[in-house]
C-alpha cells in the first residue's frame, strides 16, 4: 500500500482516494478565553444601590459612652428557721383585746361544728373556745398526707385494717386505739357506755382485764359489712389519740422489757430472746437465753433494721399504719400531753359531759414519774446515727401529728 492510495479487488488497479479536508470550525471554549459580556445586563442581575449600615434618623446620635450606674445594695433577709404550725388544740388560748366602748359587748355565741348540740354562750372571751380544733385537724391531715404522697382512695380501706377502731352505736362514736396512748383509759369509757359491765368504779378494774376479760363486750368496726363500715365512717364522730413518737418508743421498752408483769414476761420470751440472739455479740449471748436484759440500744437497733426478720408489734408500730389518717377523715386528734383538756372537748362535742367523766392522768395511776423525765437518761446512751435513723423511721408520724424532735433528744442526734 502506498500512502493515499487504495486498490480495488475486482480490477486490480489503483484507485486514488481523495483525503477528507476538515472544514474550519470555531475555536473551542477555553478557560483562558474571556467570555464577552452582553451589552445590556438582564433584569435579574441588576442590583439596587447599597443600603446604609445605620438607620437614617433626623436626631443626632450621641457617641459618648454612658456613665455606669451604681447598683442599689439590697439587704439580704436573714434565714428564719422553719417550724411546723401549732394546732389550736396545743396553743395557749389567750383572749384577744376587747374593744373599749360604753356599751357592753355582746356574748360570743359558739356553735359546735361536730354535733347538733345547742348553741353555747361563752361570756367574756374574745374568741370561741375549742371552735376550730376539729376544722384545723382536718385541714392539717389532708395537707400532710398530700405532702407525704400518702393520699389514697377510701375504697382501699379493707376490714382487716380497722381492727383497732372501737364503735359505740348509741352515741355514734369511733375511736382508734393505739397502745401506750391512753388506750386503756378510753376502753374503760367505752365499756361504761355499753352498760353491759355492772361495776361501780371502773378504775378498779385491772388493765389486763380491760384488754382481755371484758373485750367481748366491745364492738369493732371490722365486724361490720363494707356498707356498714362506709356508713359509720361518714356519719360517726371519729377521733384518736397520739403521743410524741420518741417518748412512746421508750415507754414501750420500759413497760415490756424492764417490768415483771405477765405481759412483760410474754414480750421477753417472744421478742427479747430473738433481739438478744440477733443484735448482741455472739460471745455475750447467755447460754440460757430467756429474753431478760434487753438493752435500749439493742431494742432501737432492732427497730431501725430495714432487713429485720422479727415482726413488728402494735406497741411500737407507726401511728399511721394503725389508724390510717390518710384514709379516714378524723374529726379530732387528741394529744396525750393534753389528755385532760382534749378528752373533755370530745365529751362536750358529743353531749356526754353529764354522764361520763374521763379519769385524769393521776386517777388513771399515771401519777408516778412520767416517761419524758427518762428521755435524756436513755437517749444519751445511743449513738447519733441510731437516733437519726429512728427519726427517719417515725418521720411520717412527726409530720402528720404535728410533733417536733424533743428538746432532751435533739442534742444527741
Amino acid at each position: 500500500y502506498e500512502p493515499h492510495q487504495a486498490y480495488h479487488a475486482d480490477i486490480f488497479r489503483a484507485h486514488p482516494i481523495q483525503p477528507r479536508v476538515q472544514q474550519p470550525t470555531e475555536k473551542p471554549w477555553r478557560l483562558e478565553t474571556p467570555r464577552p459580556l452582553p451589552k445590556e445586563s438582564p433584569v435579574h442581575l441588576q442590583k439596587d444601590a447599597p443600603k446604609p449600615l445605620y438607620r437614617e434618623t433626623s436626631k443626632s446620635v450621641s457617641r459618648e459612652t454612658p456613665k455606669p450606674v451604681k447598683p442599689v445594695p439590697r439587704e439580704t433577709p436573714k434565714p428564719v428557721p422553719w417550724q411546723p404550725p401549732r394546732p389550736w388544740a396545743i396553743e395557749s388560748q389567750k383572749p384577744l383585746p376587747v374593744e373599749t366602748s360604753k356599751a357592753k359587748s355582746k356574748p360570743v355565741v359558739v356553735k359546735d361544728p361536730q354535733s347538733e348540740m345547742k348553741d353555747k354562750v361563752v361570756e367574756g372571751e374574745g374568741r370561741p373556745r375549742d371552735m376550730f380544733r376539729s376544722k384545723w385537724w382536718k385541714q392539717h391531715l389532708r395537707q400532710a398526707c398530700h405532702d407525704l404522697k400518702m393520699v389514697e382512695s377510701p375504697q382501699t380501706l379493707a376490714p382487716d385494717m380497722l381492727q383497732n377502731v372501737l364503735v359505740d352505736e348509741t352515741n355514734k362514736l369511733l375511736f382508734c386505739q393505739i397502745p401506750k396512748v391512753a388506750s386503756t383509759t378510753w376502753r374503760r369509757v367505752f365499756l361504761q357506755l355499753t352498760g353491759k359491765v355492772d361495776v361501780s368504779d371502773f378504775l378498779q378494774i385491772p388493765a389486763n382485764d380491760i384488754h382481755h376479760k371484758y373485750d367481748e363486750h366491745l364492738t369493732y368496726l371490722s365486724e361490720f359489712s363494707p356498707g356498714g363500715i362506709s356508713h359509720r365512717l361518714r356519719t360517726y364522730f371519729k377521733f384518736m389519740f397520739v403521743r410524741e413518737p420518741f417518748e412512746r418508743v421508750l415507754s414501750a421498752y420500759k413497760n415490756k422489757f424492764l417490768t415483771k408483769t405477765v405481759s412483760a414476761e410474754y414480750f421477753k420470751w417472744k421478742f427479747g430472746r430473738k433481739i438478744i440472739a440477733k443484735y448482741r455479740k455472739p460471745w455475750l449471748v447467755p447460754a440460757n437465753n430467756t429474753g431478760h436484759g434487753v438493752t435500749f440500744e439493742e431494742f432501737v437497733t432492732y427497730l431501725v433494721d430495714e432487713k429485720r426478720k422479727i415482726m413488728m408489734n402494735e406497741h411500737w408500730e407507726l401511728f399511721h399504719k394503725l389508724c390510717h389518717p390518710c384514709l379516714i377523715d378524723y374529726d379530732f386528734v387528741g394529744h396525750l400531753e393534753r389528755i385532760d383538756e382534749d378528752s373533755q372537748y370530745i365529751l362536750d362535742s358529743n353531749s356526754l359531759s353529764d354522764r361520763i367523766k374521763v379519769p385524769s392522768r393521776k386517777e388513771s395511776r399515771y401519777g408516778h414519774r412520767k416517761t419524758n423525765s427518762f428521755m435524756k437518761e436513755f437517749y444519751s446512751k445511743l449513738p447519733p446515727s441510731a437516733i437519726s435513723r429512728l427519726y427517719q423511721m417515725y418521720k411520717a408520724d412527726f409530720l402528720l401529728f404535728n410533733y417536733t424532735i424533743p428538746v432532751d433528744v435533739e442534742p444527741y442526734m
